[in-house]
């Protein structure tokens, strides 16, 4: 759990754009590319996530990773919106962490798998769901 705190406060506070001289950690460089093609589980996840948004909310239920809990988190960041930021983030921690951890294996029967919003708001997830819907939730949140 906090391993997985901390990947979420990591995501909740980086910068939207890369700065132009970055202070390197642990002796590494690192280099700019708008190419996420090396990153398949991320991609993969955010064409799920774009099928999601495409559901019409009153069909929630009727097909297997359209909760209608979707509806309801959708509100939720709406009042998010008008929150002050550290209850903003707060809140959107909270919100995670309410769903038990489950781990891949369980889930999905591999040992890593990326969570789309819907798919962890159905069975939940580990680490890296917790920090993909603690994210889109921020974003919707503005």
């Amino acid at each position: 759990r906090k391993l997985c705190r901390l990947f979420f406060l990591i995501v909740a506070i980086a910068p939207t754009a890369a700065p132009a001289q970055v202070r390197s950690y642990f002796e590494m460089r690192e280099n700019f590319s708008a190419d996420v093609n090396p990153f398949p589980k991320w991609t993969g996840m955010q064409g799920r996530y774009a099928a999601e948004m495409r559901l019409n909310d009153e069909d929630c239920g009727l097909s297997r990773f359209h909760p209608c809990e979707a509806k309801e988190w959708k509100k939720l960041t709406q009042r998010w919106n008008a929150t002050p930021f550290r209850e903003m983030i707060e809140a959107v921690n909270d919100f995670g962490n309410s769903h038990p951890y489950t781990p891949d294996t369980i889930n999905w029967g591999i040992e890593d798998y990326w969570e789309a919003p819907y798919e962890f708001l159905s069975i939940s997830g580990d680490c890296e769901d917790y920090a993909i819907i603690k994210y889109y939730s921020l974003r919707a949140a503005g």
